[in-house]
């Protein structure tokens, strides 16, 4: 028995050491063989980093695309900062691994190049509209602030029967016209050159109604006149805007052009009211027509606004009479319309201011036109000293200069003088321009 067990134990040992063997014993594997130019393995190419970089800028520009506003100015520079990424990782992934295929990241970038071009020409269009409808915009609220500015607004109408009756004309008198109590008996037709000629000039409405309804593109709040035409026989011989300054006091205010439909005036040679500086300037054109006897005088008055020329609208109000021309109608002694009078009377002296002012006319002086004549305007020589040493500097004297060039009359002032020399005043004179006065009647100086 003891050696059927032992036999037994000999058999279940060598079973088990058969098991634990089969246990153990490892299985063959067998590993797939790599490809260097698979672009899935995330850890073969070393430009990872780039292909890595390459692919994300892919995304980010994807999901820029994919914004409808993505050309927009809070996207473009952006867009362009990743394209510009995109293109750079390409250019390393070539550098580091020439071996890798990199045309689908090239399709891609080209692809982004072009939604690069097309949201350009989109974005310009788009700011195209934008501007448009703003223009637009601008201009509606433009019209529209015009449109509150322009309308007319009450101004003083008709004054009374005489204002109703005499309406768009222009009426003459020897003496003011009230107008409250204008006297139509005074009104007249026929004057004399050198009377002061009254004109009340009657609107059927302001300037600034006048104008406030057809130009509504002008801004009519201020620079909005009268302008002034004047005829003389039928021949215009003044156009401008009619003078509203006199030495510097503003004579047709802006409250005027608004609200008033009246204008008075004066046309005379004093040149201090409304109308008489037109009044000379008309007849200073015409000078060498005036002959002796009469002549027609037809003045108009229109509206004008600061961005034009001339009148802008129709006749506010026209009128005429029969000026009378007499012989000698030029007062020379009014340095209003002449040049300065003479102050000394020394015919040696004017010879020799003359010659030296001609001798010097075109050169020193550089003047034009043709001297006339040469008026003292010093009664003795001012003497000048050095404020200082009060030693002698020079003496000086004062003449008016009276001028005609192609037609037309003028005046200038010069200051000549002679030097000390120590022992007494050079005999040669010195000079310099003081200034060009203004228009005068040529037959002033002839």
């Amino acid at each position: 028995d003891m050696k059927y067990i032992l036999v037994i134990v000999a058999c279940l040992s060598c079973l088990s050491f058969s098991v634990n063997a089969q246990i153990i014993k490892k299985p063959k594997i067998t590993i797939p063989t790599k490809t260097k130019n698979d672009n899935t393995d995330n850890t073969s190419s070393p430009a990872q980093t780039y292909i890595d970089g390459a692919k994300n800028e892919i995304k980010n520009l994807e999901e820029l695309v994919a914004n409808p506003k993505w050309w927009s100015s809070n996207y473009r520079s952006s867009y362009k900062t990743k394209l510009g990424y995109l293109d750079g990782n390409i250019s390393k992934i070539k550098e580091k691994d020439p071996k890798f295929n990199v045309n689908e990241l090239v399709e891609k970038y080209t692809d982004f190049i072009a939604e690069q071009e097309k949201g350009i020409e989109e974005a310009d269009r788009l700011e195209n509209e934008k501007r448009k409808e703003q223009k637009k915009i601008e201009e509606l609220e433009k019209a529209d602030e015009y449109a509150a500015m322009h309308k007319k607004i009450i101004d003083d109408g008709i004054t009374n029967p005489t204002h109703q009756k005499y309406k768009n004309q222009i009426v003459f008198s020897s003496a003011e016209i009230s107008n409250t109590s204008p006297q139509e008996a005074n009104f007249r037709s026929n004057f004399d050159i050198n009377e002061s000629i009254h004109f009340r000039a009657y609107f059927e409405e302001s300037v600034y109604n006048n104008l406030v309804v057809t130009y509504v593109n002008t801004d009519l709040s201020y620079h909005t006149y009268l302008y002034c035409k004047i005829y003389i026989d039928e021949k215009l011989a003044y156009s401008n805007t009619l003078i509203h300054k006199i030495k510097g006091e503003e004579k047709i205010s802006p409250q005027f052009i608004e609200t008033s439909t009246t204008l008075e005036g004066v046309l005379d040679l004093n040149l201090e009211k409304i109308g008489s500086k037109d009044f000379f300037k008309a007849l200073l054109n015409k000078e060498s027509d005036l002959t002796v006897g009469e002549h027609i005088f037809k003045i108009k008055l229109y509206p004008k606004t600061y961005d034009t020329d001339e009148e802008t609208g129709g006749v506010m109000a026209e009128g005429e009479f029969i000026l009378n021309v007499t012989p000698d109608f030029i007062d020379s002694k009014n340095y209003k319309i002449c040049m300065p009078t003479s102050k000394r009377t020394d015919s040696a002296l004017e010879k020799k201011f003359t010659a030296y002012l001609k001798s010097n006319w075109t050169g020193d002086f550089d003047m034009a036109g043709e001297m006339l004549c040469v008026v003292i305007r010093s009664e003795n020589w001012e003497i000048h000293k050095n404020e200082y040493t009060g030693i002698i500097l020079n003496r000086s004297m004062r003449v008016a200069v009276g001028i005609s060039e192609s037609g037309e009359c003028r005046y200038a002032l010069f200051t000549l003088y002679q030097v000390w020399n120590g022992r007494g005043y050079n005999s040669e004179l010195e000079g310099h321009l003081d200034l060009v006065g203004g228009d005068i009647f040529c037959g002033c100086i002839k």
